[in-house]
Protein backbone atom coordinates (compact mmCIF):
# COMPACT_ATOMS: atom_id res chain seq x y z
CA UNK A 1 0.00 0.00 0.00
CA UNK A 2 1.33 3.43 -1.04
CA UNK A 3 0.20 6.82 0.25
CA UNK A 4 1.37 10.41 0.54
CA UNK A 5 2.13 11.81 3.96
CA UNK A 6 2.55 15.51 4.79
CA UNK A 7 4.27 16.65 7.96
CA UNK A 8 3.99 20.46 7.58
CA UNK A 9 2.51 22.49 10.42
CA UNK A 10 -0.92 24.16 10.00
CA UNK A 11 0.70 27.60 9.89
CA UNK A 12 2.92 26.59 6.98
CA UNK A 13 -0.10 25.19 5.14
CA UNK A 14 -2.06 28.42 5.56
CA UNK A 15 0.88 30.56 4.43
CA UNK A 16 1.53 28.33 1.42
CA UNK A 17 -2.12 28.45 0.28
CA UNK A 18 -2.27 32.20 0.77
CA UNK A 19 0.93 32.67 -1.21
CA UNK A 20 -0.39 30.48 -4.01
CA UNK A 21 -3.62 32.47 -4.15
CA UNK A 22 -1.76 35.78 -4.38
CA UNK A 23 0.53 34.35 -7.08
CA UNK A 24 -2.48 33.10 -9.08
CA UNK A 25 -4.15 36.54 -8.89
CA UNK A 26 -0.99 38.28 -10.11
CA UNK A 27 -0.67 35.83 -13.01
CA UNK A 28 -4.30 36.50 -14.00
CA UNK A 29 -3.82 40.26 -13.85
CA UNK A 30 -0.60 40.07 -15.83
CA UNK A 31 -2.30 37.98 -18.54
CA UNK A 32 -5.12 40.52 -18.94
CA UNK A 33 -2.75 43.50 -18.86
CA UNK A 34 -0.62 42.02 -21.69
CA UNK A 35 -3.55 41.43 -24.04
CA UNK A 36 -4.91 38.04 -22.90
CA UNK A 37 -3.11 36.27 -25.76
CA UNK A 38 -2.47 32.52 -25.90
CA UNK A 39 1.33 32.86 -25.70
CA UNK A 40 1.15 35.04 -22.61
CA UNK A 41 -1.38 32.63 -21.12
CA UNK A 42 0.99 29.66 -21.52
CA UNK A 43 3.83 31.68 -19.99
CA UNK A 44 1.77 32.69 -16.96
CA UNK A 45 0.49 29.11 -16.57
CA UNK A 46 4.08 27.84 -16.52
CA UNK A 47 4.97 30.44 -13.91
CA UNK A 48 2.00 29.46 -11.75
CA UNK A 49 2.90 25.75 -12.08
CA UNK A 50 6.46 26.49 -10.92
CA UNK A 51 5.17 28.39 -7.89
CA UNK A 52 2.72 25.54 -7.18
CA UNK A 53 5.52 22.94 -7.13
CA UNK A 54 7.64 25.14 -4.85
CA UNK A 55 4.70 25.54 -2.47
CA UNK A 56 4.10 21.78 -2.60
CA UNK A 57 7.59 21.16 -1.21
CA UNK A 58 6.74 23.32 1.82
CA UNK A 59 4.24 20.66 2.87
CA UNK A 60 7.17 18.18 3.34
CA UNK A 61 5.59 15.43 1.27
CA UNK A 62 6.65 11.80 1.74
CA UNK A 63 5.65 8.81 -0.32
CA UNK A 64 5.02 6.08 2.26
CA UNK A 65 4.94 2.46 1.19
CA UNK A 66 3.58 -0.02 3.72
CA UNK A 67 4.71 -3.64 3.47
CA UNK A 68 3.12 -6.33 5.58
CA UNK A 69 5.67 -8.76 7.08
CA UNK A 70 4.60 -12.31 7.77
CA UNK A 71 7.83 -13.45 9.51
CA UNK A 72 8.29 -12.71 13.19
CA UNK A 73 11.13 -10.38 14.23
CA UNK A 74 14.14 -11.81 16.07
CA UNK A 75 15.40 -11.05 19.58
CA UNK A 76 18.93 -12.34 20.29
CA UNK A 77 20.23 -13.07 23.80
CA UNK A 78 24.05 -12.91 23.89
CA UNK A 79 25.58 -14.82 26.83
CA UNK A 80 29.21 -14.26 27.79
CA UNK A 81 31.17 -17.54 27.85
CA UNK A 82 34.67 -16.14 28.44
CA UNK A 83 37.04 -17.50 31.08
CA UNK A 84 36.29 -14.66 33.50
CA UNK A 85 32.78 -16.06 33.93
CA UNK A 86 34.32 -18.73 36.20
CA UNK A 87 34.79 -16.09 38.91
CA UNK A 88 32.74 -16.80 42.04
CA UNK A 89 31.28 -13.49 43.22
CA UNK A 90 27.51 -13.65 42.68
CA UNK A 91 25.58 -13.48 45.97
CA UNK A 92 22.21 -15.23 45.94
CA UNK A 93 19.32 -15.40 48.35
CA UNK A 94 20.15 -13.69 51.62
CA UNK A 95 23.81 -13.43 50.63
CA UNK A 96 24.80 -16.72 52.22
CA UNK A 97 25.41 -18.57 48.97
CA UNK A 98 28.04 -17.56 46.42
CA UNK A 99 27.80 -18.75 42.81
CA UNK A 100 30.17 -18.50 39.90
CA UNK A 101 29.08 -16.10 37.21
CA UNK A 102 28.56 -18.85 34.62
CA UNK A 103 26.54 -20.89 37.13
CA UNK A 104 24.23 -17.94 37.80
CA UNK A 105 23.90 -17.37 34.07
CA UNK A 106 23.01 -21.05 33.59
CA UNK A 107 20.17 -20.66 36.12
CA UNK A 108 18.90 -17.59 34.26
CA UNK A 109 18.97 -19.44 30.95
CA UNK A 110 17.05 -22.32 32.48
CA UNK A 111 14.42 -19.95 33.92
CA UNK A 112 14.07 -18.16 30.53
CA UNK A 113 12.78 -14.78 31.74
CA UNK A 114 12.39 -13.74 28.10
CA UNK A 115 9.89 -16.51 27.38
CA UNK A 116 7.00 -14.01 27.40
CA UNK A 117 8.36 -12.45 24.20
CA UNK A 118 7.99 -15.64 22.16
CA UNK A 119 4.49 -14.62 21.02
CA UNK A 120 5.87 -11.44 19.47
CA UNK A 121 9.34 -12.48 18.32
CA UNK A 122 11.62 -15.42 17.79
CA UNK A 123 14.15 -15.78 20.64
CA UNK A 124 17.72 -16.96 19.92
CA UNK A 125 20.28 -17.54 22.68
CA UNK A 126 23.95 -17.42 21.59
CA UNK A 127 27.24 -17.78 23.47
CA UNK A 128 30.17 -15.54 22.59
CA UNK A 129 33.91 -15.37 23.37
CA UNK A 130 34.33 -18.97 24.62
CA UNK A 131 37.86 -19.85 25.80
CA UNK A 132 40.05 -21.68 23.24
CA UNK A 133 39.71 -25.46 23.39
CA UNK A 134 42.58 -27.25 25.06
CA UNK A 135 42.36 -30.19 22.66
CA UNK A 136 41.70 -28.29 19.44
CA UNK A 137 45.11 -26.58 19.26
CA UNK A 138 43.25 -23.30 18.93
CA UNK A 139 45.72 -20.43 19.15
CA UNK A 140 43.02 -17.74 19.48
CA UNK A 141 43.33 -15.25 22.29
CA UNK A 142 41.16 -15.60 25.34
CA UNK A 143 39.06 -12.62 26.33
CA UNK A 144 35.73 -10.82 25.92
CA UNK A 145 35.04 -9.47 22.41
CA UNK A 146 31.81 -7.48 22.66
CA UNK A 147 32.23 -5.72 19.32
CA UNK A 148 32.76 -8.97 17.41
CA UNK A 149 29.70 -10.59 18.97
CA UNK A 150 27.43 -7.63 18.18
CA UNK A 151 28.76 -7.37 14.63
CA UNK A 152 28.11 -11.05 13.89
CA UNK A 153 24.53 -10.83 15.16
CA UNK A 154 23.86 -7.74 13.04
CA UNK A 155 25.19 -9.46 9.91
CA UNK A 156 23.47 -12.83 10.37
CA UNK A 157 20.04 -11.86 11.70
CA UNK A 158 17.97 -10.32 8.91
CA UNK A 159 14.97 -9.26 11.02
CA UNK A 160 16.69 -8.25 14.23
CA UNK A 161 14.46 -6.36 16.66
CA UNK A 162 16.55 -6.16 19.86
CA UNK A 163 19.61 -7.65 21.60
CA UNK A 164 19.96 -8.61 25.27
CA UNK A 165 23.63 -8.74 26.30
CA UNK A 166 24.60 -10.72 29.43
CA UNK A 167 28.25 -10.14 30.32
CA UNK A 168 30.52 -9.68 33.33
CA UNK A 169 32.26 -6.50 32.26
CA UNK A 170 33.99 -4.41 29.64
CA UNK A 171 35.72 -5.73 26.53
CA UNK A 172 39.38 -6.76 26.66
CA UNK A 173 39.63 -8.24 23.18
CA UNK A 174 38.78 -6.94 19.72
CA UNK A 175 37.68 -3.44 18.79
CA UNK A 176 35.60 -1.00 20.78
CA UNK A 177 31.88 -1.91 20.94
CA UNK A 178 31.07 1.74 20.19
CA UNK A 179 31.52 0.91 16.49
CA UNK A 180 28.87 -1.81 16.60
CA UNK A 181 26.60 0.30 18.84
CA UNK A 182 26.65 3.08 16.23
CA UNK A 183 25.41 0.67 13.56
CA UNK A 184 22.66 -0.56 15.88
CA UNK A 185 21.61 3.03 16.56
CA UNK A 186 21.47 3.79 12.84
CA UNK A 187 19.11 0.85 12.32
CA UNK A 188 17.09 1.73 15.43
CA UNK A 189 17.82 -1.63 17.12
CA UNK A 190 18.11 -1.34 20.92
CA UNK A 191 20.79 -3.23 22.88
CA UNK A 192 19.93 -4.00 26.53
CA UNK A 193 22.75 -5.00 28.88
CA UNK A 194 22.72 -6.96 32.13
CA UNK A 195 25.92 -7.03 34.20
CA UNK A 196 26.83 -10.37 35.81
CA UNK A 197 28.96 -10.50 38.95
CA UNK A 198 30.10 -8.05 41.58
CA UNK A 199 31.90 -4.81 40.75
CA UNK A 200 34.41 -5.45 43.55
CA UNK A 201 35.91 -8.68 44.90
CA UNK A 202 34.03 -10.32 47.77
CA UNK A 203 35.68 -10.13 51.22
CA UNK A 204 37.85 -13.21 51.42
CA UNK A 205 41.23 -14.76 52.21
CA UNK A 206 42.60 -16.64 49.22
CA UNK A 207 45.36 -19.25 49.39
CA UNK A 208 46.38 -19.47 45.75
CA UNK A 209 47.47 -22.77 44.15
CA UNK A 210 51.10 -23.50 44.99
CA UNK A 211 53.95 -24.70 42.82
CA UNK A 212 55.53 -27.31 45.08
CA UNK A 213 58.62 -29.28 43.98
CA UNK A 214 57.91 -32.66 42.45
CA UNK A 215 60.22 -34.51 44.84
CA UNK A 216 62.42 -34.08 47.89
CA UNK A 217 65.34 -35.95 49.39
CA UNK A 218 65.03 -37.80 52.64
CA UNK A 219 66.49 -35.71 55.46
CA UNK A 220 66.95 -32.65 53.23
CA UNK A 221 64.95 -29.45 53.65
CA UNK A 222 62.30 -28.70 51.03
CA UNK A 223 61.09 -25.15 50.39
CA UNK A 224 57.33 -24.89 49.70
CA UNK A 225 56.30 -21.48 48.29
CA UNK A 226 52.85 -20.03 48.87
CA UNK A 227 50.89 -16.86 48.13
CA UNK A 228 48.01 -15.48 50.22
CA UNK A 229 45.75 -12.63 49.12
CA UNK A 230 43.70 -10.59 51.59
CA UNK A 231 40.50 -9.16 50.09
CA UNK A 232 39.19 -7.96 53.45
CA UNK A 233 39.12 -4.23 54.27
CA UNK A 234 41.22 -4.79 57.41
CA UNK A 235 44.54 -6.19 58.51
CA UNK A 236 44.44 -9.91 59.29
CA UNK A 237 46.79 -12.01 61.41
CA UNK A 238 46.78 -15.64 60.37
CA UNK A 239 48.80 -18.84 60.54
CA UNK A 240 49.95 -20.92 57.58
CA UNK A 241 50.12 -24.61 58.48
CA UNK A 242 51.64 -27.53 56.62
CA UNK A 243 50.22 -30.91 57.59
CA UNK A 244 50.86 -34.51 56.53
CA UNK A 245 47.82 -36.52 57.56
CA UNK A 246 46.97 -35.54 61.14
CA UNK A 247 50.47 -34.26 61.95
CA UNK A 248 51.43 -30.62 61.60
CA UNK A 249 54.85 -30.46 59.98
CA UNK A 250 55.45 -26.70 59.90
CA UNK A 251 53.69 -23.41 60.51
CA UNK A 252 54.29 -19.69 60.22
CA UNK A 253 52.59 -16.61 61.65
CA UNK A 254 51.75 -13.90 59.10
CA UNK A 255 50.19 -10.44 59.08
CA UNK A 256 48.27 -9.65 55.91
CA UNK A 257 47.67 -5.97 55.10
CA UNK A 258 44.19 -4.84 54.05
CA UNK A 259 43.65 -5.64 50.35
CA UNK A 260 47.26 -6.86 50.27
CA UNK A 261 49.19 -9.96 49.34
CA UNK A 262 52.00 -11.93 50.97
CA UNK A 263 54.39 -14.40 49.32
CA UNK A 264 56.67 -16.60 51.41
CA UNK A 265 57.92 -20.17 51.85
CA UNK A 266 57.61 -22.93 54.43
CA UNK A 267 60.52 -25.27 55.15
CA UNK A 268 59.67 -28.96 55.43
CA UNK A 269 62.04 -31.81 56.18
CA UNK A 270 60.70 -35.21 55.09
CA UNK A 271 61.25 -38.15 57.46
CA UNK A 272 59.78 -41.07 55.52
CA UNK A 273 60.22 -42.38 51.98
CA UNK A 274 57.48 -42.58 49.36
CA UNK A 275 54.65 -40.35 48.16
CA UNK A 276 53.62 -37.79 50.78
CA UNK A 277 50.16 -36.17 50.70
CA UNK A 278 50.53 -32.69 52.16
CA UNK A 279 48.00 -29.99 53.01
CA UNK A 280 48.72 -26.27 53.24
CA UNK A 281 45.96 -24.28 54.96
CA UNK A 282 45.00 -21.06 56.70
CA UNK A 283 42.10 -20.72 59.18
CA UNK A 284 38.80 -19.14 58.17
CA UNK A 285 38.36 -15.64 59.60
CA UNK A 286 35.22 -13.64 60.27
CA UNK A 287 33.74 -11.92 57.24
CA UNK A 288 34.87 -14.39 54.57
CA UNK A 289 32.34 -15.30 51.89
CA UNK A 290 34.31 -18.23 50.46
CA UNK A 291 35.71 -20.80 52.85
CA UNK A 292 36.79 -23.51 50.41
CA UNK A 293 39.81 -21.63 49.04
CA UNK A 294 41.75 -21.59 52.33
CA UNK A 295 43.39 -24.95 51.67
CA UNK A 296 45.61 -26.52 49.02
CA UNK A 297 46.49 -30.22 48.74
CA UNK A 298 49.52 -31.51 46.86
CA UNK A 299 51.92 -34.46 46.70
CA UNK A 300 55.70 -34.71 46.96
CA UNK A 301 57.73 -37.84 46.27
CA UNK A 302 60.40 -38.44 48.96
CA UNK A 303 63.37 -40.50 47.87
CA UNK A 304 67.04 -41.03 48.56
CA UNK A 305 69.69 -40.07 46.07
CA UNK A 306 73.45 -39.87 46.44
CA UNK A 307 75.55 -37.79 44.11
CA UNK A 308 78.95 -39.16 43.17
CA UNK A 309 81.50 -36.36 42.81
CA UNK A 310 85.11 -36.62 41.67
CA UNK A 311 87.26 -33.57 42.53
CA UNK A 312 90.53 -33.32 40.57
CA UNK A 313 93.11 -30.62 41.27
CA UNK A 314 96.85 -30.24 40.74
CA UNK A 315 97.67 -28.76 44.16
CA UNK A 316 95.87 -28.78 47.53
CA UNK A 317 94.82 -25.11 47.32
CA UNK A 318 92.40 -23.39 49.74
CA UNK A 319 89.64 -23.58 47.16
CA UNK A 320 90.18 -27.31 46.81
CA UNK A 321 90.09 -27.84 50.61
CA UNK A 322 86.92 -25.75 51.00
CA UNK A 323 85.11 -27.63 48.23
CA UNK A 324 86.22 -31.04 49.55
CA UNK A 325 85.15 -30.28 53.13
CA UNK A 326 81.76 -28.94 52.00
CA UNK A 327 81.03 -32.03 49.92
CA UNK A 328 82.18 -34.44 52.62
CA UNK A 329 79.80 -32.86 55.14
CA UNK A 330 76.82 -33.46 52.83
CA UNK A 331 75.32 -36.91 53.53
CA UNK A 332 73.85 -37.03 50.03
CA UNK A 333 77.24 -36.78 48.34
CA UNK A 334 79.87 -39.48 47.84
CA UNK A 335 83.08 -37.51 47.10
CA UNK A 336 86.42 -38.79 45.80
CA UNK A 337 89.46 -36.53 45.45
CA UNK A 338 92.47 -36.79 43.19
Amino acid sequence: MTRWDFSASPLVVVLALASWGVAAWFCWQNWHRRGATRGVGWLEALRLLTLTLIGFTLFKPELVRTRLETDRPEVVVLADASGSMKTRDVLTGAGNQVLARDAWLAEVRQAQPWKGLEKQARITVLDFSPPPGAESNNAAEEGTDLNGALEKVLQRQARLKAVLLLSDGDFNLGGSPVSAATKYRARNIPVYTVTVGSETALPDLVLHPISAPAYGLLGEQVSIPFRIQNLLPREVKTTVSLAAGQNTEARRELTLPAFGEVQDTLIWQPRTLGEQNLRLSIPVVEGEHLTDNNEQNFRIAVRTEQLKVLVIDSLPRWEYRYLRNALERDPGVDVKCL
